[in-house]
């Protein structure tokens, strides 16, 4: 009888060692998770959480200055930004979301349906910050002779194909040729190949931009056959900065590229993107760039191949917040023209408080895509 007993209390306590074992596991799966509330003028721009790279999604409890409930959200769209010192996925909560101001505290619920409380850390754009950005913009439109004002900017979205036309022949070089007699301003690239053995190991981007005399910032999303792959922007105009956000993704990973340009002192943010094929997980993936753009305080240009028509829920969602040049334009050519699949999936989204005056297809056979181009009138 005083066997089984032992027995029974050992396997008791086996029982409880397991369980508190699952779930501290449970606990730190999670990881560490920081909230930062950007700030201006005093006024909540957004929240941004930041998670370990394993979280995909990710429960809060919300509460306000009077200890109540405000908000349950769950997020599940982040963006990853590409940094070599840093592993993280970001995710946003903007002021599309009523009530920001007044979340004061932060709980993280996790696996164990257990609260965990969550720092939140503050930044404010300073005055002086403000001001020194002013006298920045300032500095450099003295710097600039009146007579070289510019009126307009032609932007290019192009699907390159790693530099291949429909028949499989190296065409990098008619490419560069198109772009060139295109007198694109901006080019926002994808299927760009960096050190891969299809394109000869070459640095595309790199050797485009020394061709065309352009500045250039590439964005690497995945590894193929021993090199990079990825997007890229090229410009006539000053590449201030630039970073690269991975965005939720299946199969192949998928990026969006945000390039800051001075277009005479004046800073434009334009993003450069490739989704994917999956409609589930191009949803995902605008959902995402949906909430980064919220973010940003720069008029915005998205370009990109969308791999999706007009009419679907990717588009709609972007189209009610961005200018559409295409439609905008009256000009729905396919970009993607086959015998056996046509139709556009090739997209140039503006600033709602851009004045479009033109768009085109260019109908060139460099690649399996036609780039396209949009001319608007600049402030």
């Amino acid at each position: 009888m005083m066997r089984k007993k032992k027995v029974l209390i050992l396997f008791s306590f086996m029982i409880f060692f397991l369980l508190g074992f699952t779930l501290k596991i449970n606990t730190s799966a999670d990881g560490e998770v920081k909230v930062v509330k950007h700030l201006t003028n005093g006024k909540i721009s957004h929240l941004e959480v930041i998670t370990h790279r394993n979280i995909q999604n990710i429960t809060l409890q919300a509460f306000n200055e009077q200890g109540e409930m405000s908000h349950l959200l769950l997020l599940e769209d982040y963006i990853v930004t590409q940094n070599p010192h840093l592993n993280r996925n970001s995710f946003y909560i903007t002021n599309r979301i009523a009530g920001l101001e007044d979340i004061y505290e932060l709980f993280l619920i996790n696996g164990g349906n257990i609260k965990i409380p969550i720092e939140i850390k503050e930044i404010e754009a300073t005055e002086e910050v403000v001001m020194a950005e002013r006298l920045v913009a300032s500095q450099a439109m003295e710097n600039i002779l009146s007579e070289s004002s510019v009126d307009t900017l032609k932007i290019m979205s192009y699907n390159i194909h790693h530099g291949r036309n429909l028949f499989g022949r190296y065409s990098l070089d008619e490419i560069a040729e198109v772009i060139k007699n295109s007198n694109a301003d901006i080019i926002g690239l994808q299927e760009v190949d960096n050190g891969v053995v299809r394109s000869r190991f070459q640095d595309q981007l790199k050797y485009l931009s020394e061709k065309l005399s352009m500045e250039y910032a590439y964005g690497h999303n995945y590894n193929v056959l021993g090199g990079m792959y990825g997007n890229g922007v090229l410009s006539k105009y000053p590449i201030e900065s630039y970073e690269n956000l991975r965005l939720p993704s299946g199969r192949e990973q998928r990026g969006l590229l945000n390039a800051i340009i001075n277009i005479e002192g004046k800073q434009l943010s334009f993003l450069v993107t490739h989704l994917g094929l999956n409609e589930q997980e191009r949803q995902r993936q605008v959902k995402a760039v949906s909430n980064y753009l919220d973010t940003l305080t720069n008029q915005v240009i998205l370009v990109g191949d969308f791999n999706t028509r007009s009419n679907s829920e990717e588009i709609k969602l972007l189209s009610k917040r961005l200018i559409d040049a295409a439609y905008a334009m009256d000009n729905i050519e396919p970009t993607f023209d086959l015998s056996v699949l046509s139709g556009r999936i090739d997209y140039i989204f503006l600033d709602q408080s851009m004045d479009i005056r033109n768009y085109r297809v260019i109908k060139s056979r460099a690649s399996d895509h036609y780039p396209i181009t949009a001319t608007f009138e600049l402030e």
